[in-house]
């Protein structure tokens, strides 16, 4: 979901390039079924509460939380909302 987020922003050789190097740095996780466990679990949590930060979100959420790893994200304030989760800003 990320690399697909990210790549949707690129215009230029040059942004690929810093895409590129972004991902090969930090590396890329994909949804397993822990991941997709911990999302839907969220999901059905967020919902509830009428906190909802949509199906992208929650899936990435998933991710990093089956991993026990924090989330490098511009959008901080949305994912704040998920319990247990580490957030980190540019």
């Amino acid at each position: 979901m990320s690399v697909f987020e990210l790549q949707l922003g690129v215009r230029s050789a040059k942004q690929q390039t810093a895409v590129d190097a972004l991902l090969n740095a930090l590396g890329v996780y994909g949804l397993d079924h822990a991941a997709a466990f911990e999302a839907g679990r969220l999901y059905s949590l967020l919902e509830s509460s009428g906190q909802r930060i949509g199906v992208a979100d929650t899936l990435i959420a998933g991710i990093c939380l089956a991993r026990v790893l924090p989330l490098l994200t511009t959008n901080a304030k949305h994912f704040k909302r998920v319990p247990g989760l580490g957030v980190l800003e540019p």
